[in-house]
């Protein structure tokens, strides 16, 4: 009899020790995700703002002249998108919208394929030079004409080493996104198997 009752609470000891243990392995799942949220919030941000300064730089650029009477239009759209696609990063990410940070992480991967093309069609300008003189605004008619191809030839060299580090921060932040994306969706799991 003695034997039969010590099982019992030999087991309820045992449930006891269990207790304290999961909650201890809970509160650092817990940590983890908080740490997380704060590492990825401090990254949304910073990209961000570096988006937003891009969107700031392509207006003096355009401003100063430097594209073509026909893309400034297009480039002031584009530094449109700059300056409001960084607010749905941040929104979308402290809201946990897994759809805005999507459409965030879509965006860097157009604007690193529209520097891509950019560099495509400057280095092809490289065989009719006097066409970039004129229409980007660097034609200067007191200029010997071999001067001036010179001089352009290294612009456009310097445009298109411009564009490399643009196109490697729009990659990284296009995998920043898709990380908070991951992550947006791995926390709203549990909201979303309680609703069903």
């Amino acid at each position: 009899m003695n034997t039969e009752e010590e099982d019992p609470l030999n087991g309820d000891v045992n449930e006891d020790k269990e207790d304290p243990e999961k909650g201890g392995a809970q509160r650092d799942d817990e940590k983890l995700k908080d740490g997380c949220f704060v590492i990825s919030a401090i990254a949304v941000v910073v990209i961000a703002i570096l988006c937003f300064l891009s969107g700031v730089v392509l207006c003096l650029l355009n401003r100063a002249g430097i594209f073509t009477d026909e893309d400034r239009t297009m480039v002031y759209v584009l530094a449109g998108f700059k300056f409001v696609m960084p607010i749905v990063f941040i929104v979308s990410y402290f809201t946990m919208f897994s759809f805005g940070l999507w459409l965030f992480s879509f965006f860097t991967r157009m604007c690193a394929i529209y520097a891509l093309a950019a560099i495509f069609c400057w280095s092809r300008h490289h065989f009719n030079i006097q066409y970039f003189l004129k229409n980007y605004h660097w034609f200067d008619p007191k200029v010997p004409a071999e001067d001036q191809e010179f001089k352009a030839h290294i612009i456009l060299v310097v445009y298109a080493v411009s564009l490399i580090p643009y196109i490697i921060a729009a990659a990284v932040a296009c995998s920043v996104a898709e990380q908070c994306r991951k992550y947006v969706h791995e926390l709203n799991k549990p909201s979303e198997e309680v609703n069903e």
